[in-house]
């Protein structure tokens, strides 16, 4: 399934978005405002210059979800992504493009599910639509209310 949703960070230039995107860490701080359950978090891999890897795990309700990501770095405009998780496989970019009241982030990918949810996609495509265009709104708010000039 195709993706692609895009929010507007005002304020912030597209150099200052890539640089806060691309300051992985560990812990559970990274999805705040999805409210993870106690014990979930992120575990950097490994980390070079030019790539990060990592992992994700907690609950999604009382679903255990476990996520691996291959972050690669392509400065100043874009981070690639290829993982898996316990749903899907999926590749996608983010890009940091500039606007007139800030910066543009937009994210193309692809999600190709997994198991039973392969034959359930059509049925689930909205809401994995739904997560990604929340997950990329929760981040660029809190880009902006971090890095905003204005």
């Amino acid at each position: 399934m195709k993706l692609r949703c895009e929010a507007l960070a005002k304020g912030v230039t597209p150099e200052a978005a890539y640089g806060w995107w691309t300051q992985f860490q560990e812990g559970c701080d990274d999805h705040r405002f999805f409210r993870m359950p106690e014990g979930s978090g992120r575990r950097l891999l490994r980390v070079t210059p030019s790539e990060v890897e990592m992992e994700d795990a907690g609950r999604i309700l009382w679903i255990p979800f476990i996520e691996r990501t291959l972050a690669l770095l392509d400065p100043p405009r874009a981070v690639h992504l290829r993982g898996r998780n316990s749903f899907s496989e999926f590749r996608g970019t983010y890009h940091f493009l500039p606007h007139p009241e800030g910066t543009l982030v937009r994210f193309e990918g692809d999600v190709f599910p997994l198991g039973f949810l392969a034959i359930l996609s059509p049925l689930g495509a909205p809401l994995v639509r739904a997560f990604v265009r929340k997950d990329l709104q929760g981040h660029v708010k809190e880009l902006s209310h971090e890095l905003a000039t204005g």
